[in-house]
């Protein structure tokens, strides 16, 4: 399956690629150097799918392709050295699932982890200035999701229009008025759809929103609903 996706998306990566290069070679250089990030975990056994918008890229520096083969039960967020806040969060977020939702024994690595935009940005403004619109992401997680047996899908950013959270709104064809939403810090909301049996859960970016007693209880809100 991954393979698959990774020559699908290879495509589609030149061909927008190529379309940049027509009208503005500075963007097409700088995606060149980012290139792109299709997972950043490679569980054994999967019982979470968890999306971002996209994977890092930090302005200036240029990155390989990823590895087509990494150790059994890779995963980026154990297993990279980071200096950013969001990564602890992320953790941390992912083992509450598992505690209160799957009820299982937490387990981070069982987590796959992607990005709804494989391209490497700085970030969304760039994203944009890539030309990627949302609805570019519905057929390769569309084509994930179909082989994953996995009734939680975390999104880790929620905004109404470019999301992960509104790619998966969009994916399931969820309307707006069926997305239940509960207020959450500062200006934040702590979000969540339904699709038949499974559950999409969408949380603020961690890079500025903590794990709080408030988001505990907003899980264990949601597990009684199962």
């Amino acid at each position: 399956m991954r393979k698959d996706l990774l020559e699908k998306y290879h495509s589609f990566y030149l061909t927008r690629l190529a379309t940049l290069k027509t009208k503005n070679a500075s963007l097409a250089q700088r995606m060149t150097d980012y290139k792109y990030q299709l997972f950043l975990s490679q569980p054994e056994v999967v019982d979470l799918y968890v999306c971002g918008l996209k994977p890092y890229a930090i302005s200036g520096q240029t990155y390989d392709f990823p590895s087509e083969s990494y150790p059994p039960n890779y995963h980026a967020y154990l297993d990279e050295d980071w200096s950013t806040r969001y990564i602890p969060r992320a953790l941390q977020l992912i083992q509450l699932i598992q505690t209160h939702l799957l009820q299982t024994t937490p387990d981070t690595r069982r987590a796959l982890v992607s990005s709804w935009f494989f391209q490497r940005a700085e970030d969304a403004k760039q994203l944009k200035a890539f030309g990627y619109q949302l609805a570019d992401g519905i057929p390769f997680h569309r084509q994930i999701l179909a082989e994953l047996d996995v009734p939680y899908i975390l999104c880790i950013g929620n905004g109404k229009t470019y999301s992960s959270f509104a790619g998966m709104c969009a994916l399931y064809d969820i309307k707006a008025e069926d997305i239940r939403q509960t207020a959450y810090l500062d200006k934040s909301s702590l979000k969540w759809a339904r699709s038949n049996e499974r559950f999409i859960l969408g949380v603020p970016h961690l890079s500025r929103y903590p794990v709080s007693d408030e988001m505990v209880r907003w899980l264990e809100t949601i597990a009684l609903m199962k």
